[in-house]
C-alpha cells in the first residue's frame, strides 16, 4: 500500500513537472516567434526606410546628371550657333569676293541671253562668250583657299586622287551652280562635267550632292 502510493505521488509529480516544462517551453517558443516577428518588422522597415533613400538619392543623382547634360548641349548648341554665324558671315563674305561677284554675273547673263532653259545637249561653244578665263579659274580656286584654308587638304584627305581640275568643279560648286551654268563657265559638255561630277560624289560617298557636302566640309575649315 506505502509502495503504490510513493509510486503514483512519483507519477503525479513527473506528471505536474511535464506539464509544468511543456506549457513553459510553448511560452517560450510564443515569445521567441514574437521576437522574431518584432526584429523581422524591424528591419523589413530599416530595409524599406534605406531603399527609399537610396530612391531618393538615386533621384537626384538622375537630376543632377541631367541638369549637366542640359548645361553640357545648352552650351554645344551655343557653340554650334557661334560656328554657324561666323561661317555664315564668312561664306557671304566669300560670295562678295571680286571673282565670285563675276561668275554669278556671267551665269546671270547667260540665263538672259536664253529665251528657254539651257538644254543638257546644247552646244556649250556657242556660249563661249560667258566661259571663264584661266586667270578667273586661278583667281577662284585662290579665293576659296584664302576664305576657306582646309578644305582642299580636307577633300583630298578623303579623296586622295582629287587633281586640280576636280578641285576647280568643288569651287564652283561652292557657289551652288546648276550643272549646266558650271558647263558653260568651264567649256566642258555635260556628260564630261556629269562624268566628273558624279565621280566626286561615289569618292565623298555624298549622298545630300556635292554643293552641300562641299559647304558642310567647309564650316570646319
Amino acid at each position: 500500500m506505502t509502495i503504490g502510493l510513493v509510486v503514483l505521488v512519483g507519477l503525479l509529480v513527473g506528471l505536474l513537472a511535464y506539464v509544468f516544462l511543456y506549457h513553459k517551453n510553448k511560452r517560450r517558443k510564443r515569445l521567441l516567434e514574437k521576437q522574431i516577428k518584432e526584429e523581422q518588422f524591424s528591419h523589413d522597415m530599416k530595409q524599406k526606410a534605406l531603399s527609399g533613400r537610396l530612391k531618393q538619392s538615386n533621384q537626384k543623382l538622375q537630376e543632377t546628371l541631367k541638369k549637366i547634360e542640359d548645361q553640357k548641349a545648352g552650351q554645344k548648341t551655343t557653340e554650334n550657333i557661334i560656328s554657324y554665324n561666323a561661317f555664315d558671315e564668312r561664306y557671304e563674305a566669300f560670295r562678295q569676293s571680286q571673282i565670285c561677284i563675276e561668275i554669278f554675273d556671267a551665269v546671270n547673263n547667260l540665263h538672259d541671253n536664253i529665251r528657254n532653259t539651257l538644254k543638257t545637249n546644247a552646244d556649250v561653244t556657242e556660249y563661249k562668250a560667258f566661259a571663264l578665263s584661266l586667270s578667273q579659274t586661278t583667281q577662284l580656286t585662290k579665293t576659296v583657299e584664302n576664305f576657306f584654308p582646309n578644305l582642299y587638304s580636307t577633300l583630298k584627305t578623303q579623296y586622295v586622287a582629287l587633281d586640280r581640275k576636280e578641285w576647280l568643279h568643288c569651287c564652283l560648286y561652292m557657289l551652288q551652280l546648276d550643272k549646266m551654268s558650271i558647263c558653260v563657265l568651264l567649256q566642258e559638255p555635260y556628260y564630261s562635267c556629269r562624268r566628273c561630277i558624279l565621280k566626286l560624289e561615289k569618292a565623298f560617298d555624298c549622298r545630300q550632292g556635292l554643293s552641300a557636302f562641299i559647304i558642310e566640309q567647309a564650316k570646319s575649315c
